[in-house]
């Protein structure tokens, strides 16, 4: 049964961009370990359904199983599904903190922190609070704070997210608005307490630094943008959203 497939990631496996940050592809499973209905199929890369009309096969995006909804599988991470109708789930522009999921990933459940104007997995977020500021007033916690289109601040001007050319998620630095290198101005869309996806529903990509070793080290974070290419060592995942109440503050500024 050929299936639609509501998924960002997945709609960007017929490039090459998505084949070559996740083993996981929408082809058959070339290793048949079990039966859905008259296919083969490999367990680790598809969940069988078995439907009024017939069977299905949903994909594993990332180590987590799709979901099927009438005819559609899609990620719970951005929708549900009510009467085999797909609805996107709601957005939320409050302040959230994102987390990295891939099972069995050296980054698996790493908080995304902001750092040298760009972000991290298996980091921590890099702050500054001017010395003339009250300490109780600096606001730093331990996850890097989201909000809509910026980072939640305190400084003066706000500090904006944007993506550059090469998919790296980037942050202005305080008191500018300078960005560079632009692709995409803004950040990602937070579902309420579910996932955060890029521009048109992009996933996001985690590749080693030059000090990573053996994967042991920080990742950084990339949106998985049509007509880009990664190398092997990087591996899609899921950003999960973590609401966070209203008025939170990450840090003064980030750094």
């Amino acid at each position: 049964m050929k299936l639609l497939i509501l998924l960002a990631a997945c709609a960007l496996s017929a490039r090459a961009s998505f084949e070559s940050v996740d083993s996981v592809t929408l082809r058959p499973a070339k290793l048949y370990v079990s039966q859905c209905g008259d296919q083969g199929y490999d367990t680790s890369q598809y969940t069988c359904f078995e439907t009024g009309n017939g069977s299905a096969l949903c994909p594993v995006i990332y180590g987590q199983p799709t979901q099927l909804c009438g005819r559609d599988c899609y990620s719970p991470y951005q929708y549900s599904c009510n009467n085999d109708m797909l609805q996107q789930l709601p957005v939320y522009n409050g302040p959230v903190s994102l987390t990295a999921v891939r099972p069995g990933a050296p980054f698996n459940n790493a908080y995304i922190q902001a750092g040298g104007l760009h972000f991290y997995l298996n980091a921590e977020p890099s702050t500054y609070c001017p010395s003339s500021v009250p300490q109780e007033a600096c606001a730093t916690t331990d996850a890097t704070i989201f909000a809509g289109s910026s980072l939640a601040v305190i400084v003066p001007g706000g500090q904006a997210l944007y993506i550059q050319n090469d998919g790296a998620l980037a942050f202005t630095q305080a008191h500018s608005a300078a960005m560079y290198n632009v692709s995409y101005y803004g950040g990602g869309v937070a579902y309420s307490d579910a996932g955060y996806f890029g521009p048109s529903g992009a996933s996001w990509v985690a590749c080693p630094t030059s000090d990573n070793v053996d994967g042991k080290g920080r990742w950084q974070v990339f949106a998985a943008l049509p007509d880009l290419f990664f190398i092997q060592t990087c591996l899609g995942f899921y950003a999960v959203v973590e609401n966070q109440p209203q008025g939170t503050y990450g840090a003064w500024q980030y750094v």
